[in-house]
């Protein structure tokens, strides 16, 4: 292992999980103060929310410094912020914890029924088989290891925030879709999908940032 050598297959792997209960926790997505269009660090996000823990979420682009706006669907609080994105993975789900991962589509009526949506993608796992769709990511995104964030549900109906470090071949590799699948799968994660991974993959729990 090596600093310039992260993709060797005997370099360190270093990943984080939550388990949140939802009969204790309320699982919400929150942006930053002034609403999605301002960009602002997790940590920032977290404490103004008062998480108790905070994953990045959906990809997003940067118009100008601080600024920017969500790609792919979001809805918050029952408030559809930003349209999907046709043929990429979604997680929705209600005040109940009902929750639904799929392709999302503009054509997908119950979308609208769910009170909150997080489009990002590729879907990892589904009835905890792996998920053999690039929904139109190129090959780099998906075979490449690279810094990875998961949101998903394991047999016991618990949430689950996932985070994979990567890019350092002394700390962690990093990992490929697949191996992500294969990782999570270990842990009984039955549905899962993948969020906005690279340098914004972050995880916070109690205000302390978990992962590098």
């Amino acid at each position: 292992p090596s600093l310039s050598n992260p993709k060797t297959n005997i370099a360190p792997k270093y990943w984080v999980m939550v388990n949140l209960d939802s009969s204790y926790w309320k699982i919400l997505p929150v942006c930053a103060s002034g609403g999605p269009k301002n960009l602002w660090t997790l940590s920032g996000i977290a404490q103004r929310n008062r998480a108790r823990a905070a994953i990045n979420a959906g990809f997003f682009a940067v118009t100008t410094p601080g600024h920017g706006y969500p790609i792919g669907a979001l809805k918050i609080n029952g408030n559809m912020i930003n349209q999907p994105y046709d043929n990429r993975g979604c997680l929705a789900w209600n005040d109940e914890d009902e929750a639904v991962f799929k392709i999302g589509s503009e054509e997908i009526s119950y979308w609208y029924d769910m009170k909150n949506i997080i489009q990002a993608g590729p879907l990892i796992l589904d009835d905890g088989e792996f998920v053999h769709e690039d929904e139109g990511f190129n090959n780099a995104l998906i075979s490449a290891r690279h810094p990875r964030s998961a949101v998903g549900l394991n047999e016991g109906g618990e949430w689950v925030f996932f985070v994979f470090d990567g890019r350092n071949g002394m700390h962690s590799s990093g990992a490929t879709i697949s191996e992500l699948a294969e990782i999570m799968r270990i842990y009984n994660v039955t549905h899962a999908l993948n969020l906005d991974g690279g340098g914004s993959t972050e995880i916070i729990i109690n205000g302390r940032i978990y992962n590098f």
